[in-house]
């Protein structure tokens, strides 16, 4: 499986830049089509929020979004995974934020993470980033 950070999110909805936008979509799109893809209940958050005051999204549009993603894995925010997020922090020096995001690919058993955020290709805790606007 795979984890989607929010910025994939946030650029689906986000055409300002028109080819991070397009990718992101499509990304978007095969998870609602069924294809396993996995978010976080802070993934959620941080997109609502974003959208909200960076892009001026109402309500409504950010909702109708939100419910569009029912039907991917999402991981509850647990003390066990901030406890993890805080280990993966002092294992790799990234952002509690980002080992937050880390922890959650890791409690869902992803392969893989999807962001623009850390280092294309490396490696935390078992789960392997890939960026998607990298081509």
């Amino acid at each position: 499986m795979t984890f989607l950070d929010t910025n994939i999110v946030v650029h689906a909805v986000d055409a300002h830049d028109v080819r991070k936008h397009e990718i992101a979509a499509s990304i978007i799109d095969e998870a609602i089509g069924g294809v396993s893809y996995c978010i976080s209940a802070q993934v959620l958050f941080e997109f609502a929020s974003i959208c909200q005051k960076k892009l001026g999204c109402d309500s409504q549009t950010v909702l109708k979004f939100l419910d569009s993603l029912r039907c991917v894995n999402v991981a509850d925010q647990t003390p066990q995974m901030v406890s993890r997020a805080v280990e993966i922090k002092a294992l790799y020096g990234i952002s509690l934020q980002d080992s937050m995001i880390v922890a959650a690919a890791e409690k869902l058993g992803c392969s893989e993470l999807l962001t623009e955020d850390l280092n294309d290709g490396q490696t935390y805790a078992g789960v392997r980033v890939r960026n998607p606007f990298n081509k």
